[in-house]
């Protein structure tokens, strides 16, 4: 589980690839947004939903990066075996089981449970 994100706040306008969070859930803004609730506009990337949900995120003391490292990026002619790291499209996932051509953008969650992907945070 990451650091959250700084807090969302209705009356800021955010550009996409900008990350906030809201109720210990991290976020990333798939395009322009304003006054979109991330909690109640979210969803996969591609899935037009204004905020794409990055994961659970703990509150520290502690000065948050805006920059994160992405992985290896993804290849839908490899194979991927259960906890491999890969980015896509600017995002950081882990495979939640074996998976070969199974699109991070399109087989994802926040948890594994039914997806092949797991979104950890987004990446640069």
């Amino acid at each position: 589980m990451g650091t959250c994100f700084p807090l969302w706040n209705s009356n800021s306008v955010y550009n996409a690839n900008e990350n906030v969070s809201e109720n210990s859930i991290n976020y990333m803004a798939a395009y322009y947004s304003h006054g979109a609730d991330p909690a109640t506009n979210n969803g996969p990337v591609s899935s037009g939903q204004e905020w794409i949900p990055l994961g659970s995120c703990l509150w520290l003391n502690t000065t948050v990066s805006a920059t994160v490292a992405c992985y290896a990026t993804y290849s839908s002619s490899t194979a991927y075996s259960t906890g491999s790291l890969i980015s896509y499209l600017n995002i950081n996932y882990e495979a939640c089981y074996y998976s070969l051509n199974r699109d991070p953008s399109v087989y994802n969650g926040i948890t594994c449970s039914g997806q092949n992907w797991k979104t950890l945070t987004a990446c640069y």
